[in-house]
């Protein structure tokens, strides 16, 4: 957990609390800027992921940023 990585497969389900905490711990070995601060947020409810999800995509779409319009358009 302490070495990068990207895993793009998921699994439906509640994660169990150790298992958020080891998760939580390895972000706080991920590297990062000094100068910003870091805040990490489990939420392990459907809806309320789901929602966040949708508002997410729906700001995506008002920005006028060229690397987003590529993924619009994809």
């Amino acid at each position: 957990m302490k070495q990068p990585r990207s895993i793009r497969s998921f699994k439906d389900g509640q994660v169990k609390e150790e298992e958020s905490q080891a998760i939580l711990e390895a972000g706080l070995y991920a590297p990062y800027a000094w100068e910003q601060g870091r805040h990490f947020t489990v939420i392990q409810n459907k809806k309320l992921l789901d929602r966040l999800n949708l508002a997410a995509k729906e700001a995506a779409k008002q920005m006028d940023m060229e690397h987003i319009n590529l993924y619009k358009a994809q």
